[in-house]
């Protein structure tokens, strides 16, 4: 009974963090054309235009099959009582469709650390599940990626949960778990072609076993999944690799992101972001827990590792440096931190990491992607380093004091628009003009924050409780 009740209390703090205030948060620089292209996904579903199923090449099928259901539920709603269903450009209508599609996401998200608890208990016992789930429900920054509408957390939460299935299959030898290892790995796969990353990580735990048999059987349903969740691999799958294929050789070797970013820094960069990301307690029992796990560590914290290891090579040896897929390590180093507390029986830390959060939702609340460390100086810190990167921010709270402007007012905004416009009920503008009434300016690393305008009185600024990022400034 005092299981369930910690369990009940770990998935209400993971939903209570991710769902309140979901939808006039943030609409992250993305998020936009994944809702657009989700839009596209169902349509060419519904025209049997399979090969127009194929958007992207992330190729992000996981998360487009999974708001197709939540875009033809709610079309289907809004005709019982409207023959013009309002649209993503509707501002009325925006935070709504996209606040519900975010919250179908957690869902997704908190029945898949559901499961990864399930693992861990069988892996490595049922204390430390419990203290993964509340460390994962509390960690600043993964609530603020689970919050966004994006492919990350679809990614790194499948492949881990099939990393933890293949583990336990390993200990059980139960077929179904192949299975069901395959599925989580496929629909990774279809959130990002990266998650491929691991695939060396999988040969190693077939390796342990010498049973290719099993890891030929697992080859074939992953992508017989993979397959059959593509539609657009019925009708052209020459058409759908080599498109994905070639715009994946481009974001790996010319990314202007990587560019920006000073070349003895870059094989650190993940390092540094880690630093700046994780919060400064699961930083320093991160520390703690590598060290004292790698004496002798048994083989699944091996594997864990292992993860850890071939994720951060090949990310580093990518040009494509972005400070949201750290989310790939925090999942596997939260899962060694939980280890390392119960068997140094500091389990009295979760009060500690507790207050903590409170004081970061203080502070960031709701925006906690916009986290970062106290420890290296925080947002300011960020900045001072070259190292902070605005991905749509505290442009939705921008557009919500804009609002109160009326609907004729023209403003100007040269970085995050598509952040800024869906939540804007005036004019956006990509141009100034001599009509442009207000002027958004924003920090970020690979993109100006000096606009040349005449328009220089500040009206208003947005960001953290210690340090604004986003300012409006009036024209003259």
């Amino acid at each position: 009974m005092r299981k369930k009740l910690i369990i009940a209390v770990i998935f209400a703090i993971f939903l209570s963090t991710r769902l309140i205030g979901l939808g006039n948060d943030i609409s992250n620089s993305d998020s936009g054309r994944w809702h657009r292209r989700s839009e596209k996904f169902l349509e060419a579903l519904k025209q049997k235009d399979l090969k127009s199923t194929y958007q992207r090449y992330h190729p992000g099928v996981t998360l487009m099959w999974i708001n197709s259901i939540v875009k033809q539920v709610a079309f289907k709603y809004q005709l019982t009582y409207t023959q013009n269903p309002k649209t993503l450009e509707n501002a009325d209508y925006f935070p709504l469709i996209h606040g519900v599609s975010k919250g179908v996401n957690v869902l997704v998200l908190a029945v898949l650390l559901g499961i990864q608890m399930f693992f861990v208990s069988k892996l490595f016992g049922r204390e430390e599940s419990l203290v993964y789930g509340f460390m994962i429900s509390l960690e600043p920054y993964v609530v603020g990626i689970n919050r966004w509408f994006h492919l990350s957390s679809f990614e790194v939460f499948f492949g881990f949960t099939s990393l933890l299935c293949l583990l336990y299959w390993r200990k059980n030898q139960g077929g179904k778990f192949l299975v069901f290892a395959s599925l989580l790995y496929s629909l990774s796969v279809l959130s990002k072609m990266s998650s491929l990353i691991l695939l060396p990580v999988f040969i190693c735990v077939f390796m342990s076993t010498k049973k290719w048999k099993d890891f030929c059987y697992f080859t074939l349903l992953t992508c017989m999944f993979v397959f059959l969740l593509f539609p657009a691999l019925y009708v052209d799958p020459f058409y759908v690799f080599n498109k994905i294929f070639n715009a994946l050789q481009g974001a790996i070797s010319t990314d202007i992101r990587g560019s920006m970013i000073s070349i003895y820094l870059r094989p650190f960069y993940y390092l540094v972001i880690l630093g700046f990301k994780l919060s400064p307690i699961t930083l320093i029992l991160s520390i703690l827990a590598l060290f004292s796990l790698v004496k002798n560590p048994k083989f699944t914290t091996k594997i864990v590792l292992m993860s850890l290891i071939i994720n951060y090579v090949f990310l580093s040896a990518s040009d494509q440096r972005i400070d949201r897929y750290s989310l790939v390590f925090i999942l596997p180093l939260l899962l060694l931190v939980s280890v390392f507390l119960v068997k140094h029986a500091q389990k009295w830390l979760m009060g500690v990491i507790t207050v903590y959060f409170l004081l970061v939702a203080y502070a960031y609340h709701p925006v906690y992607s916009a986290y970062y460390s106290p420890l290296f100086g925080g947002t300011k810190g960020a900045i001072n380093s070259g190292l902070y990167d605005n991905s749509g921010e505290y442009f939705a709270q921008a557009a919500a004091y804009l609002n109160n402007k009326g609907r004729d007012v023209n403003t100007y905004v040269p970085n995050g628009y598509e952040s800024f416009s869906y939540f804007y009920k005036g004019n956006a503008q990509r141009e100034f003009s001599n009509e442009t009434k207000y002027v958004i300016r924003s920090y970020d690393m690979s993109r100006s924050s000096v606009v040349e305008t005449v328009c220089s009185d500040l009206e208003k600024s947005f960001g953290p409780a210690n340090f604004p990022i986003v300012y409006i400034y009036k024209c003259d």
